[in-house]
């Protein structure tokens, strides 16, 4: 029988990131601690710049059952408000749940979750970010696909943490934002966090010095 998975392609990638990059939120699937039957929630979840990340609650049970066994699956893209809900887009991701520290992910969480700032600061509440081992994209009728963490822009422990320049969204000129993502890429910032270099060299090249 002819396989159903199409040969990776340079516009599945792309459609890959774009789900990736625009989630705001998303289905995880892990097994719950007692009784090892799968039990599928949803939870927020979106890049930062160091990762792929879910915040989550300890009162809730997938994060029970995350802490017993970090191995869940995350289903991402939401269908459009016309046509059969199975024509759309989606992307399911093998993960495994990495618990990380609160104070590196929370000003770039908020600024794509706003909403957070009511309950981001609880304490039972942590971020987690998902180290991706591969992932299958339907991108519609006929359009499945395999893909590495590499097609998908992500490695096996992260994220890219040298975002395009794009990724940015602060008043700096184009010049500035593509020497300071050079810099990070040559590994020069690498003792500071990216949001950290980012601000300091705002102040250095704001508008169009550089």
């Amino acid at each position: 029988m002819t396989s159903p998975i199409r040969p990776t392609e340079e516009s599945a990638r792309q459609l890959a990131r774009d789900l990736i990059g625009q989630a705001r939120f998303g289905a995880i699937a892990t097994l719950d601690p007692v009784t090892k039957a799968p039990m599928v929630t949803r939870i927020a979840v979106g890049l930062t710049p160091t990762g792929l990340h879910i915040l989550i609650s300890d009162l809730s049970l997938h994060t029970q059952a995350i802490k017993a066994d970090p191995a869940c699956s995350l289903l991402i893209g939401e269908p459009g408000p016309k046509g059969d809900p199975l024509t759309h887009p989606r992307l399911t991701l093998q993960c495994r749940a990495i618990l990380t520290p609160k104070t590196g992910q929370r000003d770039a969480w908020l600024q794509t979750h706003p909403k957070a700032a009511l309950y981001v600061d609880f304490t039972d509440f942590d971020f987690y970010r998902l180290d991706v081992g591969q992932g299958f994209l339907n991108g519609g009728f006929g359009k499945a696909f395999h893909l590495t963490p590499q097609d998908m822009a992500l490695t096996s422990a992260r994220l890219n943490p040298y975002p395009t320049p794009e990724f940015y969204q602060f008043p700096v000129s184009a010049v500035a934002a593509h020497v300071m993502v050079g810099l990070m890429s040559a590994h020069v910032c690498d003792p500071y966090p990216p949001r950290a270099v980012n601000r300091c060299f705002i102040r250095c090249c704001h508008g169009d010095v550089c």
